[in-house]
């Protein structure tokens, strides 16, 4: 399943959604995606699995329907944001990095899509 899939399914449970996502469901959303198995070697990781899902989730919900869109929206967010979706933070500027479009690709194209899916309709 590629990354424009892996959308189609978080677009599909952002167009069931009735309500806006409160701080706490957004929080709550980050510890559920904890769930979703990380199939990357931890070698060289800098941005988090349930944050990058996060993020690729909160700017599906505000349209976004495709890699590049979500990182254009990643790279837009506020810092305040990025924080509640625990997007890495660079320890010696203590700015919020947001991933680029070829890491979101790249791990929308590699998650457990089933994994996801049923984190995400939770």
């Amino acid at each position: 399943m590629g990354s424009s899939s892996l959308i189609d399914v978080l677009a599909a449970h952002a167009d069931r959604l009735d309500e806006r996502l409160l701080v706490e469901r957004r929080s709550s959303l980050v510890t559920a995606l904890t769930a979703v198995p990380d199939r990357r070697d931890p070698r060289g990781v800098v941005h988090a699995l349930p944050a990058v899902l996060a993020t690729a989730v909160a700017a599906v919900l505000t349209g976004a329907r495709s890699a590049a869109a979500v990182a254009e929206w990643a790279a837009d967010a506020p810092q305040h944001v990025l924080a509640e979706l625990d997007v890495f933070r660079d320890p010696f500027t203590e700015v919020r990095r947001a991933p680029d479009e070829s890491t979101f690709r790249r791990i929308l194209a590699g998650v457990d899509a089933d994994a996801l899916d049923d984190t995400v309709g939770r």
